[in-house]
């Protein structure tokens, strides 16, 4: 290949059926911060030292009195008669904000869709960005209420209508997204190339922070940032047929588009995204990407598209196994970029996210893609939805070097 691509774990777009409005997520969010200054109730006596089995519950106890006395008289009523109902329509934002105590950092509300940006402590680690149609959106369409969202392509009405389609209607994480910091023309012209009936769009998509001055009386036009984008359907389905129900999204960010320290941006994220208010509460692991996790019809199609147009390359081959009564093999292949990135602090290995690799696993139906993570100093511990956690920048209460388990 003539040129080597340099990039890194962006975002994640996940496509869900319903949206609580802001204002209930940060109300949740501002219960969860008053629950964290009123006591410590973790698990942990400090350090890694579990406490005893009794104090461990006697601890979770008291923190849910202190819960259930935040809460309003109404509310109250409502989690002790309704408990089995939330589990039946669980809401993924809920469940971050309560279980890893990140925090919706941006929104777009725009022609007919809204979406939700929730992050870790760090928001230049794990950006999950979570779309859905608004409620009313069907019947505000037909009046002609909505404009055209192709300032936006990638909030789109029909991309998300698309995308629960493509799932059988299911709730799915649809789209992968990678920033470039150089050769998102090169990925360009390879599926041009190569793959032509897995682009999503020709060519680039640009926006561009453009703004005049007025210096000694002299107007001035000047380009203050830019970010482009690039999408391709990331499988075929049969033959030459792209697969719609997954994309890979590719940004290149400059200017007031790029990120800072500890500030992913959020109009450099997607365009569109503005920035919302967010008080962490001390109990969140900032977590950064580590790997992701794709079940493929066709592995080794797959294998071959991702070394012609990125230039992965396998890095670990292993078999999973028998599946259930024998009926499937499981076979898996880590592939990945050869990042530049070196470093002995252990600070920036955590935060790191350049060494892109994801774990192809074949033979399985279905064609789901889902997001892993790692607990702190990569212990192997794995859940869905997370991503490995710096160890650092404890919760009051717990030393540093502390990790808390993300179930």
């Amino acid at each position: 290949m003539s040129e080597k691509l340099d990039f890194q774990f962006h975002h994640v777009q996940i496509f869900v059926h319903k949206l609580k409005s802001l204002q209930e997520y940060k109300k949740l969010e501002q219960r969860l911060n008053k629950l964290a200054n009123s006591g410590h109730f973790d698990p942990f006596s400090g350090g890694m030292r579990y406490l005893e089995p009794k104090a461990q519950m006697d601890r979770v106890l008291k923190g849910r009195e202190v819960w259930k006395e935040i809460l309003s008289a109404e509310e109250k009523e409502k989690e002790e008669g309704g408990e089995g109902e939330e589990c039946k329509n669980s809401d993924i934002i809920e469940q971050l904000i309560v279980g890893l105590g990140w925090r919706v950092t941006a929104e777009y509300a725009g022609a007919g869709t809204r979406c939700l940006l929730v992050t870790s402590a760090d928001a230049c680690g794990v950006k999950l960005c979570v779309t859905a149609l608004e409620e009313e959106e069907e019947e505000e369409e037909e009046k002609g209420l909505y404009p055209d969202c192709s300032l936006f392509p990638h909030f789109d009405r029909e991309l998300v209508r698309t995308m629960l389609d493509q799932h059988g209607g299911r709730q799915v994480i649809g789209v992968l997204g990678f920033e470039v910091a150089e050769g998102i023309e090169e990925i360009v012209r390879r599926y041009g190339e190569k793959h032509p009936k897995l682009m999503v769009h020709e060519g680039l998509r640009e926006w561009k922070d453009v703004r005049r001055f007025c210096i000694g009386g002299r107007e001035e036009v000047r380009e203050l940032g830019s970010l482009r984008m690039f999408e391709v359907y990331a499988y075929y389905k049969e033959e030459e047929e792209a697969d719609k129900g997954t994309r890979l999204r590719f940004v290149e960010r400059r200017g007031n588009y790029a990120r800072a320290e500890g500030f992913s941006n959020p109009l450099g994220v997607l365009p569109g995204l503005e920035d919302v208010n967010a008080k962490f509460d001390g109990t969140s692991i900032a977590s950064y990407s580590d790997h992701w996790v794709s079940n493929v019809k066709d592995r080794k199609r797959f294998l071959q598209v991702l070394e012609e147009t990125l230039g992965f390359v396998p890095k670990v081959e292993f078999n999973a196994g028998v599946v259930a009564a024998g009926e499937a093999m499981i076979e898996s292949t880590v592939v990945g970029n050869s990042s530049s990135h070196l470093s002995c602090k252990e600070e920036e290995i955590l935060r790191d996210q350049s060494q892109v690799e994801e774990r192809r696993g074949g033979r399985g139906e279905g064609r789901s893609l889902s997001s892993h993570q790692q607990r702190s100093q990569r212990s192997g511990t794995r859940a869905h939805l997370p991503t490995r956690a710096r160890a650092g920048d404890p919760a009051p209460g717990q030393p540093r070097g502390g990790s808390r388990i993300l179930r």
